[in-house]
């Protein structure tokens, strides 16, 4: 079960928000103020915000190979330099033992949370036959660049 900090109107705001990067990838509050985030910054956003209410919210990186078989529509491009796959990186939060990915809110369930059991979004990288490759718990305080 999602812990109802996903359930917000400030998760639910975050994830609202289109993909875009910030001014400064390291400075995860212009999510706000610059109405856009890529995985790093809404997800270390989100993490902070977990933080303040004392909930055990991990923000999480992983890496793992990209194709388009995980990443519908990199294929071409792929393709267009002879490559099946590129090592990528992604972040997301992880509670308890569930993935909570809010990157994407085309890809939203009827959840309103993107999790690795109810989505086929970039968390399907865990599940897929060329699995993340590494996994890694970020401290709350870290800079993420991505």
């Amino acid at each position: 079960m999602i812990h109802s900090v996903f359930r917000l109107p400030a998760a639910h705001f975050v994830w609202q928000l289109p993909y875009g990067r910030n001014s400064d990838r390291t400075d995860w509050m212009l999510v706000l103020s610059e109405s856009r985030g890529t995985c790093g910054t809404t997800h270390a956003l989100l993490a902070a915000l977990a933080e303040q209410a004392f909930l055990p919210v991990e923000l999480m990186l992983a890496s793992y190979m990209m194709s388009e078989e995980n990443t519908p529509g990199v294929g071409p491009v792929l393709q267009a330099h002879g490559l099946s796959e590129i090592p990528e990186a992604h972040c997301y939060l992880r509670y308890g033992e569930t993935r909570v990915d809010m990157t994407f809110p085309a890809h939203k369930a009827a959840s309103g949370v993107l999790t690795s059991t109810n989505t086929s979004s970039a968390l399907s990288i865990s599940e897929s036959t060329k699995s993340v490759s590494i996994e890694v718990c970020l401290r709350n305080g870290d800079k993420v660049s991505d």
